[in-house]
């Protein structure tokens, strides 16, 4: 028996006869949006990926804007479970204003907005991880 030539990256040679191979094309993960029916909506894979890996004074302002909606929508926070080390985000990330749009977006009386509500909660939690102590106790006690 032959070793099977290559004529190609999708088609090979077996004994004469030419044999075409299906590649398994990797699909890039997708992120998952906000609800479809919203005003704004927020690539969760990219903030996520800025919680996690972002500059800390990044981090620590989005951290005071996501303390004012917390407050704001009356959560809590305590039995959030934060993120935890994920593959790193392909693409650019998001800025701290389109995010406080998202913020300001929220409403916790719809029921579309149960899973953003949800992300929120992970997110403010994973923030507060990354502030500093002094960043939170001016921020808390305001």
């Amino acid at each position: 028996m032959t070793r099977p030539k290559s004529n190609g990256p999708d088609v090979i040679s077996v004994e004469g006869e030419r044999v075409s191979l299906l590649q398994q094309q990797s699909k890039a993960e997708v992120k998952k949006m906000s609800h479809p029916d919203r005003k704004v909506s927020i690539n969760q894979g990219a903030v996520r990926e800025l919680a996690l890996f972002g500059p800390t004074d990044r981090i620590e302002q989005l951290f005071q804007e996501t303390y004012r909606t917390v407050k704001r929508l009356r959560l809590r926070t305590k039995s959030a479970t934060p993120f935890e080390g994920t593959v790193r985000f392909q693409g650019g990330r998001p800025n701290n204003h389109d995010i406080m749009r998202w913020l300001n977006d929220l409403d916790k009386k719809k029921e579309k907005y149960v899973d953003d509500i949800a992300f929120l909660r992970s997110l403010h939690v994973t923030l507060r991880g990354r502030c500093h102590p002094e960043v939170i106790k001016r921020v808390e006690v305001a």
